[in-house]
Parts: structure tokens; sequence; C-alpha cells
């Protein structure tokens, strides 16, 4: 997944400055994909690009916020529905 993620930005023909996660598909998630998450965070952080999450399931929650991560990220990078991120995105992208 980070590999993947990580190659779709460098082929991107714009500045990536979001990456909103659809994770409705997500049901569970293991110690060492919550390390993978929290180094592409970091990565991530490190190139200003932001790392959002759309449509999360409790128990994948639950693990990120155990984890540390959803403190980390920042709670308003979490969205209910993916067009809730997508018009945070447009608002934020208007300020600049």
């Amino acid at each position: 997944f980070r590999s993947s993620l990580k190659q779709k930005i460098r082929e991107s023909t714009t500045p990536v400055k979001t990456v909103l996660i659809d994770a409705e598909i997500i049901n569970l998630i293991d110690a060492t994909s919550l390390e993978m998450l929290d180094k592409l965070y970091v990565e991530l952080a490190k190139e200003n690009i932001v790392l959002s999450w759309a449509r999360l399931r409790d128990p994948l929650y639950i693990e990120m916020r155990k984890a540390g991560l959803v403190e980390k990220m920042g709670e308003s990078n979490f969205y209910d529905r993916i067009t809730d991120g997508i018009e945070a995105f447009v608002a934020l992208k208007k300020q600049r």
C-alpha cells in the first residue's frame, strides 16, 4: 500500500498536498500495518502532504486511536464521508 501510494504521488502531474484514503473496506488492522501507517504519515508530513481518512469503520478507528495515530495525524483529518474530506481540502485551498 505504502509503496503504491508513494508511486502515485510521484506520478501526479500536479503537486500533491493531501491524500484522502477511503477506508470503508478496511475491517481489521494489525500492529505491522499500524507501524507502516505511522511511517507513511511521517514520510508524507516531511513532504508537506496531509494524510486524511474517510469512512473508517469503528474497529479500525479504535485501533488507530490506541496506537496514537488519530492524535498524531489530527482528529480534523478524519471524515465521516469522502465529500467531507474533499470539501475540507477545497476550503483550505481557497484560504491559501
